[in-house]
């Protein structure tokens, strides 16, 4: 099964193999076959075209309409992930149509993991906190992320530079590009984790597991300080929901 996933910053397409309705999340196993940046695809889509190439069915998880509106012109047979799409779990936020379909794909990865209870961490343009209890999507959090955070600090600072968004140890910056570069690194990860432990706290332990353009990074800095906070990390959660969904919905 391809399955497209469509998020702010880049755009991911990977077949994954063993999907069938019953599977469970772990036993996917993910072949990744493009990325690609959504701002470029967005000014010209001749890229995804030609990725996609004579591809005649896929299932997509998008937030945004404009890729979506390309991919259904490629795809004749093309399942789309939605609030209409029949869900394993009750949603509990009135505005379903609202919701990224990325959150209800982490959380049905999650229900297909055979979990009633999970924190899903998603850290990408967005950093998103997904809470499901006792088999209820409740709804999370919703923050910049860590790289969208530095970059917006340096187009609206007028003597600020671009940094990228890289592990940096903690320490004092010498000069300005260096105190930008541990500042977002450090207040990126550590804001995430403090994050987690305050929910879990309020809410009830429950398994955490985090995803993203940067999950993996900030997943060895926290199990790295704390080995036995039992967080998970799985890069393909999103593409695991997606296409358990759709095998699912079939």
């Amino acid at each position: 099964m391809l399955v497209v996933d469509i998020g702010n910053s880049a755009i991911r397409l990977a077949r994954l193999e063993g999907v069938a309705p019953g599977v469970r999340t772990a036993d996917l196993t993910v072949q990744p076959v493009a990325r690609l940046s959504t701002p470029e695809v967005i000014a010209d889509p001749s890229a995804l075209r030609a990725v996609l190439g004579s591809v005649s069915a896929a299932v997509a998880v998008s937030v945004v309409p404009a890729v979506s509106d390309v991919l259904r012109d490629c795809v004749p047979d093309l399942r789309v992930i939605d609030e209409e799409t029949p869900f394993p779990f009750t949603v509990s936020m009135p505005d379903t149509a609202a919701v990224g379909a990325d959150r209800y794909c982490n959380i049905a990865a999650a229900v297909f993991s055979g979990w009633s209870d999970a924190l899903v961490v998603d850290v990408g343009t967005a950093t998103t906190f997904d809470l499901l209890s006792d088999g209820v999507f409740e709804g999370g959090l919703i923050a910049p992320g860590p790289g969208l955070a530095a970059r917006a600090l340096a187009q609206t600072g007028a003597r600020l530079p671009d940094v990228p968004l890289v592990p940096a140890q903690l320490g004092v910056g010498l000069s300005t590009t260096e105190a930008m570069t541990i500042g977002s690194w450090q207040v990126g990860w550590r804001g995430i984790s403090a994050t987690v432990d305050a929910l879990l706290e309020a809410l009830g332990r429950r398994p955490v597991m985090l995803t993203g353009g940067v999950g993996e990074e900030i997943h060895a800095e926290v199990t790295a300080r704390n080995p036995s906070c039992g967080w998970r990390l799985d890069p393909h959660w999103t593409l695991k929901g997606a296409a358990l969904l759709a095998s699912r919905s079939r």
